[in-house]
């Protein structure tokens, strides 16, 4: 679908370069060069705004967010910029931008924010209230159980939230909540069958992420699952040192099921004769995040199953930084109660 596009972003061979894909891919490319240009052209002449901040961190491109809001402008926004900071991330996606893609930036993906845009903007509110981004680009991939689909889903998913900007500690958990999801589906939804597919989808929001596995295998019953007794399970107190060093590895965490449970603060199954869908509600609570990003193996289930019995032997699996929030809520050492929905 043929959009129009205002680009606003500094002269030189990087924005030529996305504007050429832009127009490559039929959309019509209309350059601006700042704030006014934006408003005189935003209201009747255009379907997207991508502001490019290149090398400046985003600064300019915040205070133009800041304008078009307080302007009352509708025109979804994609923020550009090769920073990979998480609070400018949050700053602008409160401040409307519709899509913010950080890093090094792969332009086919460009055009597939612009071409994922929603037909239509929504009216201006009466009140002069700001309406909320209708979303953020959606991951969603299909994969064979015939293949490598655990490691290729995970790697994708991986790059995914990195991409968005979802801090380490968060970008862990999910991960491997996520995998033990689809190790699940590749491994038993599909027994007796020739083969078959399974889909992962996410979507970033402000200070939430959701990810849903789909298979269409022969569906379960979810009573079987025993989920009800994850919650029941919790510790009635946060675990003492001398608890922590016998061993504090919750129960039921020899299940993928149960692991993918602790992992999230929000769980959804649905479950038929025609497959079954398992999804996922993460928050994005401030959490400290240093690091680097682990290797997709060190995400898979086998390895958390790994150290998980190593801290049950009271051993220490020496984890790198990043799992910190993962073996937290594994451990018990941050106590959750994570609200599960069975339906099929």
């Amino acid at each position: 679908m043929s959009r129009i596009v205002l680009y606003a972003g500094p002269s030189g061979e990087r924005s030529r370069a996305l504007a050429e894909t832009l127009r490559a891919a039929e959309n019509e490319v209309r350059p601006v060069r700042g704030l006014r240009d934006v408003l005189l052209l935003a209201e009747n002449a255009a379907d997207v705004l991508v502001l490019d901040a290149a090398d400046e961190g985003g600064i300019r491109d915040l205070f133009m967010l800041e304008e078009i809001q307080r302007a009352g402008i509708t025109l979804p926004v994609i923020l550009v910029t090769t920073q990979t900071d998480f609070e400018l991330s949050q700053r602008a996606r409160e401040l409307g931008a519709e899509v913010v893609l950080q890093g090094a930036l792969d332009p086919a993906e460009l055009v597939r924010a612009v071409e994922r845009i929603p037909e239509g903007r929504p009216e201006p509110s009466p009140t002069g209230e700001r309406h909320e981004p209708a979303s953020t680009l959606t991951h969603r991939v299909e994969y064979d159980v015939r293949t490598d689909a655990l490691r290729d889903a995970v790697r994708d998913l991986t790059a995914y939230l990195a991409r968005r900007a979802v801090c380490l500690p968060h970008l862990v958990r999910i991960a491997c909540a996520t995998a033990e999801l689809i190790d699940n589906a590749r491994r038993h939804a599909h027994i007796g069958s020739p083969g078959g597919v399974f889909q992962v989808e996410a979507r970033v929001e402000t200070r939430r992420v959701y990810v849903s596995v789909t298979d269409d295998g022969a569906g379960f019953d979810t009573r079987t699952q025993l989920l009800e007794s994850v919650p029941a399970a919790l510790p009635a107190r946060r675990p003492s040192a001398a608890d922590r060093t016998r061993s504090s590895v919750r129960p039921g965490t020899e299940r993928g099921l149960s692991r993918a449970t602790y992992l999230a603060d929000h769980v959804e199954l649905h479950s038929d004769a025609d497959g079954a869908n398992v999804q996922l509600d993460f928050e994005l609570v401030p959490v400290r995040s240093e690091g680097t990003l682990p290797a997709t193996d060190d995400l898979l289930p086998e390895h958390t199953k790994s150290w998980l019995g190593a801290i049950a032997r009271g051993e220490d699996p020496k984890l790198p930084e990043a799992f910190s929030l993962t073996a937290r809520r594994l451990t018990g050492e941050t106590r959750t109660h994570t609200p599960v929905i069975q339906r099929g």
